[in-house]
């Protein structure tokens, strides 16, 4: 039994574990229980955190095996992050990615601006039409015409220190979209390990895909999304391509959706339910939208998936393309 090493998976991202999960990363569940009663874990309900004792003993832990990471604490929603938790662990075990790293980032930010209100966003007409009205906002129409799209790949990106200067001369605030786990796949790693990073790459999505996933509502099972639900969709999704927007325009000019040997770079989105059952509800709710929700940030798929899916699959696939394949359900595809 590998007491320690159980214990140092309760870092900042990871705080809450279950002896499911535990499996799941490849330790030994009877480890709870036995750290437990040494008074460094407390069980509440269906997990466990680090007590005081246990924070400080992972600190030291760490500190032994040179353990860049910080000890969890006790959080807010504890269901949401052992789910967030489970989601990584399930994702991760679901496909090889041979050739290349899988780089999870559980509770990721991704900065968008300018800092819109939900009806400077969008609206939702009557019936399924949904209207993207961001794309006419001042601050969008300013910002649009001094970063167009670089023309070609030997286009300077804009200095950020000067895009910084004129977001604050211009009262433009950025904001951020909290995503429960960004998961970038490194595909080729050491075909590509020699390139030089981007002046402007700072969330290092350079040769990169890119799987943004957001855990859905739970119980979603017998029923339709309510209004507010479907309305946190659009929000969610709004906020996503004001981030796609300048990461094509600013952060990262050309190679954004190509990469420096130029192939495609993708960027999907994914809804995650705990049932299969839950997951079919959110794709039929959602499908009567449509591409709607991905335009005008194309190219973008929109995907659901159900946790279920991912946790009685027998055997890794090579690939996630492979993987999806088989477990996810189309929202929207770019053509």
């Amino acid at each position: 039994m590998r007491k320690e090493a159980v214990l140092l998976l309760f870092d900042a991202q990871h705080p809450c574990w279950n002896e499911e999960t535990v499996s799941l990363a490849g330790e030994d569940p009877q480890a709870l229980p036995a750290l437990e009663r040494e008074g460094l874990l407390t069980k509440e309900g269906a997990f466990y955190v680090l007590s005081d004792a246990g924070v400080e003993r992972f600190r030291f832990e760490a500190a032994s095996a040179y353990y860049d990471a910080a000890p969890g604490t006790t959080p807010k929603d504890p269901r949401k992050m052992l789910r967030r938790n489970r989601m990584e662990l399930l994702l991760r075990r679901s496909f090889l990615g041979r050739w290349g790293l899988k780089e999870p980032r559980p509770g990721a930010c991704l900065p968008w601006f300018p800092s819109l209100t939900k009806e400077e966003l969008f609206r939702r007409e009557t019936g399924d039409t949904l209207v993207w009205t961001y794309t006419e906002h001042p601050s969008v129409r300013l910002l649009l015409d001094r970063y167009p799209l670089p023309s070609n790949a030997n286009v300077l990106p804009p200095n950020l220190q000067e895009m910084r200067a004129f977001l604050h001369a211009k009262n433009i605030s950025v904001s951020h979209l909290e995503l429960d786990l960004l998961l970038l796949q490194h595909y080729d790693f050491e075909q590509y390990m020699h390139v030089p990073p981007h002046p402007n790459d700072e969330l290092g999505f350079l040769n990169t895909d890119r799987l943004y996933c957001r855990l859905a509502p739970p119980s979603l099972a017998g029923r339709n999304l309510h209004r507010d639900e479907m309305d946190a969709v659009c929000w969610d999704i709004g906020r996503l391509h004001l981030f796609l927007l300048w990461q094509r325009r600013v952060f990262l000019p050309w190679f954004f959706d190509r990469d420096t040997e130029e192939q495609d770079a993708i960027n999907w989105w994914f809804w995650i339910t705990d049932t299969e059952e839950e997951a079919l509800v959110l794709q039929r709710s959602l499908m009567p939208l449509g591409e709607a929700l991905s335009r005008p940030a194309l190219p973008l798929d929109l995907w659901v998936l159900s946790l279920e899916a991912l946790s009685t699959r027998t055997a890794r696939e090579e690939t996630f393309w492979d993987l999806f394949a088989e477990t996810a359900h189309s929202i929207a595809r770019t053509q």
